[in-house]
Order: structure tokens, then C-alpha cells, then sequence
């Protein structure tokens, strides 16, 4: 498996202000801590992590095609050698 080292926090507080209240009451700021909360998991626990696995199958399918391309490659050119090696 493919590391990818991201610090996620910083993602997660790029969109706060999307979703945090402006107010200043004790109730806005109680709303405010509880919507970091679900930003926090939302982020950590569900949408990075599946994120980071689609990066992971993307570039191991690409590396996939690029190693089966060339071994195809390689193959074609053993293959035409053998024909001619066996038509002397």
C-alpha cells in the first residue's frame, strides 16, 4: 500500500468558516463546537480515508496498465524472435 502523508488538519479548518456560525452567543458557539466536531469526523473518519484509498487504486492501476504494457511489449518482440528463430 501506497503512504500518503497529508496533514489533514489543515484541510479540515480551510472549511470551517463554510459551516461555523459568526454569532457570538454561548449558544452559537456551542452549536459551533459541535459542528467542529462533525467536521472533524466527517473529514477524519469517513472522506480523507476513502479519499486516500481511491488515490492508492488509481495509481496502482495506472502502474498496473504501464507494467502489463511493457511485459506485452517485451512478450511481442520474444514471440516475433522465436518465429524467425524457427523458420531457420
Amino acid at each position: 500500500m501506497i503512504e500518503i502523508n497529508v496533514d489533514t488538519s489543515l484541510i479540515a479548518k480551510k472549511y470551517e468558516p463554510l459551516y461555523l456560525s459568526t454569532g457570538y452567543s454561548a449558544l452559537a458557539e456551542d452549536w459551533n463546537v459541535f459542528r467542529r466536531a462533525v467536521l472533524h469526523k466527517a473529514f477524519h473518519e469517513i472522506l480523507l480515508p476513502h479519499m486516500f484509498k481511491e488515490i492508492d487504486a488509481s495509481i496502482r492501476k495506472s502502474a498496473e496498465a504501464i507494467v502489463a504494457a511493457e511485459y506485452q511489449e517485451r512478450l511481442e518482440y520474444v514471440s516475433v524472435d522465436t518465429t524467425r528463430l524457427s523458420r531457420n
